[in-house]
């Protein structure tokens, strides 16, 4: 008894810690985007950013459903998603031809930028998540949610490939496309990828989050949510600054669905943290 409450402790001071430092890479981020100064550390600024996002949202789901089923999850998420995008750069399918470099921080064998798996973790399981309740409601399916999130998580896309490819430079399309030179296959591709991964995040963990992330308790909901809105509002600034304008009008109807929900539990609390 003692041992568990102990981690249960660790867990929490961890917790604490990633999330702040998380609050505070985040907001400073937003100031240089903002007045679209370069980054202070370079390709490593925005990799940190992934893997702070990935962090707090890994140790929140473990704190709901226990570490085991919390790191199954994360392997089969930024796992698949891995090694679809390794491939996809080195063949070209399912995204298309396209090339990552090195401006997204260290690359696995030259190839996969590591903030790749923490970004699509970080923009799929808040998703997953939060479109939970319509199947509480019984307004979808279980078996149609992974449909629903692999439509938002692809509009998610589109909304920061911009900044992503013209401003930033993370990966080149070898082909051009009608929206910011992104070839239609990408979207394809992103829609089936993220519904793939998420039915099995149904299959791996689906009961368990359905019975943890319940929107009776608001309150667990929030970080989930609220990473997805860190991840959005940055680029929102960023499409802005650049004056993508197309861009930064989907991330503004994204982000409004994000506020709304956060609305709808009151608001985001800093206690919510050791919720």
């Amino acid at each position: 008894m003692r041992t568990q409450r102990y981690r249960r402790s660790r867990l929490l001071v961890a917790y604490r810690i990633f999330g702040a430092w998380y609050a505070i890479w985040f907001c400073v981020g937003l100031i240089f985007v903002g007045f679209n100064r370069p980054s202070l550390f370079g390709p490593i600024e925005d990799f940190l950013f992934m893997f702070l996002a990935g962090t707090v949202l890994l140790i929140d789901v473990a704190r709901r459903i226990g570490w085991l089923r919390a790191l199954v999850t994360f392997a089969w998420v930024a796992g698949m998603s891995g090694i679809i995008e390794a491939i996809g750069a080195m063949t070209g399918f399912p995204f298309g031809s396209y090339a990552y470099t090195e401006n997204f921080g260290p690359r696995l064998f030259g190839v996969l930028p590591l903030a790749i798996p923490f970004a699509w973790w970080a923009v799929l399981m808040p998703l997953h998540i939060g479109l939970l309740r319509f199947v509480e409601h019984n307004w979808i399916s279980a078996r149609t949610l992974p449909f629903i999130v692999g439509l938002f998580a692809t509009l998610i896309d589109a909304a920061l490939e911009p900044v992503a490819t013209i401003e930033r430079s993370y990966w080149i399309w070898s082909g051009g496309g009608l929206w910011y030179g992104v070839p239609w296959v990408n979207f394809l591709g992103w829609f089936g990828t993220a519904t793939l991964l998420s039915f099995g995040v149904q299959f791996a963990s689906g009961v368990f989050l359905s019975r943890a992330y319940r929107w009776e308790n608001l309150h667990t909901v929030v970080i989930p949510l609220a990473v997805l809105f860190t991840i959005i509002a940055t680029f929102l600034l960023a499409n802005i600054v650049a004056s993508f304008w197309f861009a930064a009008v989907l991330s503004a109807l994204l982000l409004i669905g994000v506020i709304a929900a956060l609305r709808r539990m009151g608001g985001f609390r800093w206690r919510t943290l050791a919720g």
